[in-house]
C-alpha cells in the first residue's frame, strides 16, 4: 500500500543519510560509518525476514552489494555477506 511505501522510503533515508562515502577508499572509514552499515544491514535483513518476500531478499543483497564498495577492506563484512548468500 501507499503508506506502506512511505513508511519503507523514511526508514531507508535515515540510513542513506548517514552514509558520506559511496566509494572505495583506501583510507579507513569512520567508526560512524560502519556502525550506520552495520544498522542499515539489520534493518534490511530483518524487514525481508519478516515479509518472506524475494523483492525483499534480493533489495538486501543489493543493499550488501552497495556496502561491499566503501566496506571492501573490512572482512566483517564480507562474511556477513557470505553468511546471508548462503543462508537463502
Amino acid at each position: 500500500s501507499a503508506r506502506d511505501f512511505v513508511f519503507e522510503v523514511s526508514h531507508r533515508r535515515r540510513f542513506e543519510d548517514k552514509i558520506t562515502r559511496r566509494y572505495f577508499h583506501v583510507e579507513a572509514l569512520r567508526k560512524h560509518q560502519k556502525i550506520n552499515w552495520h544498522q542499515y544491514l539489520d534493518a534490511g535483513i530483518k524487514n525481508a525476514e519478516s515479509h518472506e518476500s524475494g523483492p525483499l531478499r534480493e533489495y538486501v543483497v543489493k543493499l550488501f552489494e552497495r556496502c561491499l564498495v566503501p566496506c571492501a577492506l573490512y572482512a566483517e563484512f564480507w562474511e556477513r555477506y557470505s553468511a546471508y548468500v548462503e543462508s537463502r
